[in-house]
């Protein structure tokens, strides 16, 4: 993943907003993290009041349930550990150690140190090698193999077709080339094979929710601004138009800030007549 299309000082700047949005996502996914954990152990304790209530209403006394425990025979509590009326003994000293423990899960990194781990699985990204031919066969298909005579007989074998040797990095055009691609395929495989974050750390998950795709994003306030867009394209005078065409002008419609930033800072790579869109 070269980026030799760019000069030195872009380079410099694309590293400096890199590190700022990364930033930015850690600390997302590490309060979206935490929020999950707490909805978890509430839901947890929940549960165990429900079974605190059910034991209390079956046995009206701690005392009494103990006494309905079976007796088991060769229970050693020799490690000075006993169950009373009150509960186990040790039970203080247990929820202690949970709350220095969550005390300990609770210290975040400082943005020095995400800068670090930012700039590690940046340079790990920047070494990634795409097999194009296995990720993308129906852009690369197998070549064609002409029949071959084999030595000592007089058939002609054919061999099975081989794949498309994978062009190099700096003969792909962005738009040309990877703009067709789809590609989740590479990041969803990325995120497979490291799964504790140690190599690349978030940036597959970064690229797969960017900000310049062309898209739907899942989020309610943008669901809503879509739908609020195809009623302004779907007037009660434009009634007659079907669903294929609705799309495409919504698309065109949200879209249409991005597309004024391309043709003003990249116009020259639509190669179109008068650098323009001409409709005939």
């Amino acid at each position: 993943m070269a980026c030799k299309h760019i000069t030195k000082a872009q380079r410099t700047h694309a590293v400096t907003l890199f590190v700022q949005n990364y930033i930015r996502y850690y600390r997302t996914a590490e309060k979206y993290d935490r929020d999950r954990d707490k909805a978890a152990a509430a839901a947890l304790i929940v549960e165990e009041e429900k079974v605190a209530a059910a034991a209390a209403a079956a046995f009206p006394s701690t005392a009494a349930a103990a006494a309905a425990l079976p007796a088991k025979e060769g229970l050693n509590l020799s490690v000075g550990v006993e169950y009373t009326a009150d509960g186990w003994s040790d039970d203080d000293s247990m929820e202690e150690e949970d709350v220095e423990g969550e005390e300990e899960e609770e210290e975040d990194l400082s943005d020095g140190e995400v800068t670090a781990i930012a700039m590690a699985a940046l340079k790990n990204w920047r070494r990634v090698k795409v097999d194009w031919g296995r990720y993308y066969p129906e852009h690369f298909p197998p070549t064609v193999v002409e029949p071959v005579a084999v030595e000592g007989s007089g058939a002609a074998a054919a061999p099975p077709p081989q794949p498309a040797a994978p062009p190099p990095p700096q003969a792909l055009d962005i738009f040309e080339d990877l703009m067709p691609l789809d590609p989740g395929r590479v990041y969803r495989d990325l995120v497979k094979s490291d799964p504790k974050q140690e190599k690349y750390g978030l940036i597959p998950q970064m690229a797969g929710g960017s900000k310049g795709c062309i898209s739907f994003l899942p989020s309610q306030s943008f669901c809503e601004r879509v739908n609020s867009i195809a009623k302004d394209v779907m007037t009660d005078a434009h009634t007659l138009m079907d669903d294929e065409e609705l799309e495409m002008l919504v698309t065109l419609r949200m879209n249409r800030k991005f597309m004024e930033y391309m043709r003003g800072k990249y116009n020259h790579l639509s190669l179109q007549q008068f650098g323009k869109t001409i409709v005939g």
